[in-house]
């Protein structure tokens, strides 16, 4: 999360815009409140770490991919469905489309959607 921030606050500046005042004040909070939950995955993540030693190095490497993964699904998410509806929906069903574990249904997408 902080890394989209940061990108975030960069690709504003860049075009020109950034937060003033409050608003500024405000995303410094976010990125505190990001960074505190950072370190306190850090501590957690020494366990994953001894965890790792024991089933082999290659398993805490994919856990540590799985994560850039999503961040690079996020960004791509927004850049290519940020301000098309079309290719949102397509990615959408694209992805439903796919064989998964059944673990994500219908039921647990609804949670999710704005309520109308």
């Amino acid at each position: 999360m902080d890394r989209l921030m940061m990108d975030f606050e960069r690709r504003m500046k860049a075009s020109g815009q950034e937060f003033r005042r409050d608003k500024k004040f405000q995303f410094n909070q976010i990125i505190k409140g990001i960074q505190m939950a950072f370190r306190a995955f850090q501590v957690l993540n020494e366990d994953i770490e001894h965890s790792a030693e024991d089933k082999g190095w290659e398993v805490l490497d994919a856990w540590y991919e799985e994560g850039l993964e999503i961040v690079r699904l996020l960004l791509l998410y927004d850049d290519r469905c940020g301000k098309s509806l079309t290719n949102r929906d397509n990615l959408f069903k694209y992805l439903r489309g796919m064989k998964g574990d059944g673990v994500i249904t219908e039921e647990v997408l609804s949670r999710f959607y704005l309520k109308k």
